[in-house]
């Protein structure tokens, strides 16, 4: 019978065998994947804004940069939205918001400087103090550049409270430092800037200039004044129809008459 011996391994072979043995894969520790942070961007909207006495609402809102900044130079205002007061120095209001920050409203007067706006800016005390509680009627009332809801100091006219309550209740007031209590940009023709809330919650901003009346939608004359031009309007449509009418039927009668 045959029988088969196996070889013995040589020294080299054991050393080898052992070191492979002993040799483990040694795999280095992942690092923990943590989430990227994304910082949540702030819509900015502008719920209204004024140049002069004009509603310049839409074309501010059309500014707005897709980092949600406005960027405006003082000196080029009137570059930037026509010139309806020439020769005078223009003041100009803008009432905004970013998410859901507080409202504040930043005015200014045509000149040096410059007025921007940026998501990383936080809010400031100072216009935010123009912005009346959500329940009134009243958003914002500007004097030149100051705000007209406090109290002005060494005042003998009116309180905030009772300018405010007089507004929501009748509608109106007298553009003038007699009203005020105070003078919002000295030997300047200012302007008297109202930003309030219609019933569906939007805002619409009313002007006029030093001197002037503003009266706001809900005043009895102001939709006394709006009845009236209603009137004056149907009253001219039909008188344009029927003339339009009567020439009408004249050429066609000449042209029967010529046949």
């Amino acid at each position: 019978m045959e029988v088969t011996r196996n070889r013995p391994q040589s020294a080299a072979s054991h050393l080898s065998s052992a070191v492979s043995s002993a040799t483990t894969t040694v795999t280095a520790p992942r690092e923990p994947e943590y989430p990227t942070y994304q910082p949540r961007k702030r819509t900015l909207y502008i719920h209204a804004a004024c140049w002069c006495d004009q509603d310049i609402t839409q074309k501010v809102r059309a500014m707005v940069t897709t980092q949600q900044a406005l960027s405006l130079r003082c000196d080029a205002l009137t570059y930037y939205f026509g010139d309806p007061m020439p020769n005078k120095i223009k003041q100009f209001s803008i009432l905004y918001s970013y998410g859901q920050q507080p409202w504040q409203l930043v005015a200014a007067v045509e000149g040096n400087g410059a007025i921007t706006l940026h998501p990383i800016h936080p809010v400031d005390n100072y216009r935010a103090q123009f912005v009346q509680q959500p329940t009134s009627k009243i958003v914002a009332l500007v004097w030149g550049i100051k705000n007209a809801l406090v109290d002005a100091e060494n005042s003998t006219s009116r309180s905030a409270g009772l300018k405010l309550m007089e507004l929501e209740r009748e509608g109106r007031l007298e553009a003038s430092n007699a009203w005020m209590g105070f003078d919002g940009l000295p030997n300047i023709v200012k302007m008297a800037v109202v930003y309030y809330r219609n019933p569906d919650g939007s805002v619409s901003v009313a002007a006029a200039r030093e001197g002037e009346t503003l009266r706001l939608p809900w005043n009895a004359s102001a939709v006394s004044h709006d009845v009236r031009q209603w009137t004056v309007l149907r009253i001219e449509i039909r008188r344009s129809f029927f003339q339009a009418l009567t020439e009408f039927w004249l050429a066609k009668l000449g042209e029967d008459d010529s046949k």
